[in-house]
């Protein structure tokens, strides 16, 4: 084991190795997400009850829902959540987007139970921002053309 001692005194060089080999690892150990486990529990509760409502007969299976809906809303599935609302009384609802053929998005909330659409809304596909053009190299704006053509075209 390393003599911890040495690193507050005016050690030889090997002390500042072990500085540096301390500091990294504090900075990793902080780095490091908790593994406490207690979002691995809650998804897990939450799966176990989506899989007793579906057992109880109080959810329609995820491919009956789609299948009902694709007439309708016809085109790729982004991304689909399960949630039990407790608006009036308790209800299992998913929550789905699709992006259509246009490129629109439409969440949709459907009764996980009866497939009914509870609401629909469609949108634009949220797009990233671009990032600025580079200065044109004759001074104009960016994305001009050079003032000057390259050898070969001229």
């Amino acid at each position: 084991m390393y003599d911890v001692s040495a690193l507050s005194s005016g050690a030889p060089i090997g002390s500042w190795t072990m500085r540096i080999v301390l500091f990294v690892a504090m900075l990793l150990a902080l780095a490091l997400p908790s593994t406490d486990g207690r979002a691995d529990d809650r998804m897990r509760r939450d799966h176990d009850r989506a899989r007793a409502a579906f057992q109880r007969g109080e959810i329609r299976p995820l491919d009956d829902i789609l299948a009902r809906l694709r007439p309708d809303f016809p085109g790729r599935l982004l991304r689909v959540d399960l949630n039990l609302e407790n608006a009036g009384s308790q209800r299992w609802v998913y929550q789905i987007l699709v992006i259509g053929r246009e490129g629109k998005v439409t969440r949709l909330r459907v009764d996980a139970r009866t497939a009914d659409i509870i609401a629909a809304e469609a949108g634009p596909l949220p797009r990233a921002p671009r990032p600025p053009l580079a200065p044109s190299p004759n001074g104009g704006r960016p994305g001009d053309l050079p003032a000057t053509r390259p050898a070969a075209v001229r």
